[in-house]
């Protein structure tokens, strides 16, 4: 019988020097994350910590026949910031979204769908009556080839074109944002395995400016991502246990021959991981940085 997760809870510990006459090295510890879950593996729980030990996110849900009808999102720690409520239709699918804000307010959102039950439009509007956002999605068949966003001054912010090839896979992406006017273009080629091999970016007028190289062993796990760009050439290199988890990764600045960071991680026999180890290299230019994450798991009795 698989485990089943109650709650996990990541405690980051920072590896910092108390003196630097002495050059005693401290540890410092600080909350990272904390998720709960239901029996049936809802998330019902999430807190995250940012800088300085401050909340960064922090929410909880609420679910009927394991779909989320309820979420409360919190601007600190007793704070309620805003609430989201979910509705759905007699097939399931999310049919609106109502966000209330403190004051009472509301964004009301619909969804719509085609006879595929995929999702072909979304359209915002406030208590008031006031248009607010509208989302567009337009498919061939499995294939998502169209998107569209129009903010609520009616003016089309973003527009994305999608193309596929006779196995499905994606092979081209356009996006365009009128918001900060920039245009570009990513194609994608694949092995025999359908796996992705090369991702490239091209500039609004057509030139290359970014090309990913993709890797992988026999067992199909990636082991290599190589980032050419104008600037710099990455290489990250991915190692695995038997199990196939990713327990060592190393990023290397090729053409200078430095190592920027190395991560090491630790899993239980069920998978779970244990542990990550960050190593980041100054490499003269600042003091290395070391830290270590911990997880605790609390499970459901089984």
């Amino acid at each position: 019988m698989s485990e089943k997760i109650k709650s996990i809870k990541a405690t980051r510990y920072d590896k910092k020097v108390k003196s630097v006459l002495s050059g005693e090295i401290t540890t410092v510890e600080s909350p990272l994350s904390i998720k709960k879950y239901d029996e049936d593996g809802n998330l019902i729980y999430s807190k995250e910590w940012g800088e300085n030990q401050m909340i960064s996110e922090f929410y909880q849900l609420e679910y009927q026949n394991n779909k989320p009808i309820k979420r409360l999102t919190y601007s600190d720690e007793n704070e309620l910031a805003e609430t989201e409520y979910y509705e759905y239709d007699s097939e399931g699918l999310l049919s609106k979204t109502i966000l209330e804000y403190l004051d009472g307010s509301q964004d009301i959102t619909t969804h719509t769908y085609n006879e595929d039950k995929k999702r072909i439009q979304s359209n915002s509007i406030d208590d008031e009556g006031d248009q607010g956002e509208q989302e567009y999605w337009e498919y061939e068949g499995e294939n998502l080839v169209g998107y569209r966003m129009i903010n609520d001054f009616g003016d089309l912010e973003e527009e994305q074109k999608m193309s596929y090839n006779a196995q499905n896979l994606l092979i081209e992406k356009s996006v365009l944002n009128n918001m900060n006017e920039t245009n570009f273009r990513w194609t994608y080629e694949y092995n025999d395995d359908g796996k992705l091999i090369l991702e490239t970016q091209f500039s609004s007028k057509g030139n290359p400016i970014e090309e990913i190289q993709y890797e992988y062993n026999n067992k199909g796990e990636l082991i290599l991502e190589k980032t050419e760009n104008a600037k710099q050439t990455l290489i990250k290199e991915i190692n695995y246990d038997e199990q196939g988890n990713d327990i060592y990764t190393r990023l290397v600045d090729d053409e200078n021959e430095l190592t920027l960071y190395e991560i090491w991680r630790t899993f239980d026999e069920n998978k779970k991981q244990l542990s990550t180890r960050v190593l980041m290299y100054g490499n003269g230019e600042s003091p290395n940085m070391e830290y270590e994450v911990k997880y605790e798991y609390e499970l459901w009795p089984q």
